[in-house]
């Protein structure tokens, strides 16, 4: 009489399979290597050897087929890939259910951001999170200097531009671009400038250190123009700029989101609207750790919902022509 094959016989009925021995297999079949996936998953290469190696020895089945060059999945091993893969995916969905169900967001957050963005994009969104949480608590730095995400603690930051830094892990929120605007009493009294060059025979609001000749960089397409501006009033904040510009004393070259208000209400016009003053995009940054504290993760939910669903268009009318 024929007998039946025994590989899988040292498998206990009713065993249940080591979750850590089938992440091991999963990710070494996938990556058709133990040092490719050893890095991935941060384990050592001989601790991911050892699971899988238990996992065919209990199995009585060979997953994978090793060589010097690479790793060969099985048919058997086909087999356990999409189902384990599928499992695996299944049970981290339901760790993070319970939770986001369990685990109201709590505990210090701190976070850093250019004081222009902390005060005009931030703080709204950061104060709804308070309220809405009550074990939530933020520490929020606002600076214009560069900071070291890590080295200082932070758990979220936003800043202009995409980090070399491969520890941190950034998403794009929206542009950020200028706008060149003035009041109407500016513009009835002086006119409108018609091209870039035109600001040169302009009163210019001029953010910038003293020390520094203050240039405008503005783009039409694939034009673009650079025009030294001057005026008689010079500051260090766009806050400052925006009430120069308010009153009359000349044109300002202001963050788009600064301005919108006043330009939708009237009490700005934008210039030159056909061209564009761009100031690169604003990224939100955090440390590329797999573990999160419920309270960054709920910031970071927050400021990805909100800043990244408004259209960042550029301030529009009423515009001067």
């Amino acid at each position: 009489m024929h007998r039946p094959s025994t590989k899988g016989d040292n498998l206990t009925p009713g065993a249940l399979l080591d979750v850590e021995a089938l992440a091991a297999f999963v990710g070494v079949a996938r990556e058709r290597s133990f040092t490719r996936a050893a890095k991935a998953m941060s384990t050592p290469k001989s601790t991911l050897s050892k699971r899988v190696g238990a996992l065919e020895a209990r199995l009585g089945l060979r997953l994978l087929q090793r060589s010097t060059r690479a790793v060969q999945v099985t048919d058997a091993g086909r087999v356990l890939l999409e189902r384990a893969g599928r499992l695996l995916a299944d049970l981290e969905d339901a760790e993070r259910a319970v939770v986001d169900r369990e685990g109201a967001p709590r505990g210090l957050v701190r976070l850093t951001a250019p004081a222009l963005v902390s005060e005009r994009l931030l703080g709204p969104i950061l104060l709804e999170l308070l309220g809405q949480w009550p074990s939530l608590s933020l520490d929020v730095v606002s600076t214009d200097r560069l900071v070291d995400v890590i080295a200082e603690g932070f758990d979220v930051a936003v800043r202009t531009g995409s980090p070399a830094d491969s520890s941190l892990i950034a998403r794009r929120l929206r542009p950020w671009s200028n706008v060149i605007c003035a009041s109407p009493a500016y513009v009835e009294r002086r006119g409108a400038p018609r091209a870039p060059d035109d600001l040169r025979e302009h009163a210019c609001i001029v953010f910038k250190p003293p020390a520094i000749d203050p240039v405008w960089s503005l783009r039409r397409g694939r034009r673009t123009a650079s025009v030294p501006v001057r005026g008689r009033y010079t500051v260090s904040t766009q806050e400052l700029a925006l009430d120069a510009a308010r009153a009359g004393l000349g044109i300002a070259n202001l963050a788009e989101f600064l301005v919108e208000e006043d330009v939708r209400r009237g009490a700005l016009v934008s210039l030159l609207p056909r061209w564009t003053v761009p100031r690169g995009d604003l990224y939100l940054l955090y440390p590329s750790n797999r573990y999160m504290g419920s309270g960054a993760r709920a910031v970071i939910d927050a400021l990805m919902k909100r800043l990244t669903s408004r259209a960042a268009s550029p301030a529009g009318r009423p515009r001067a022509r």
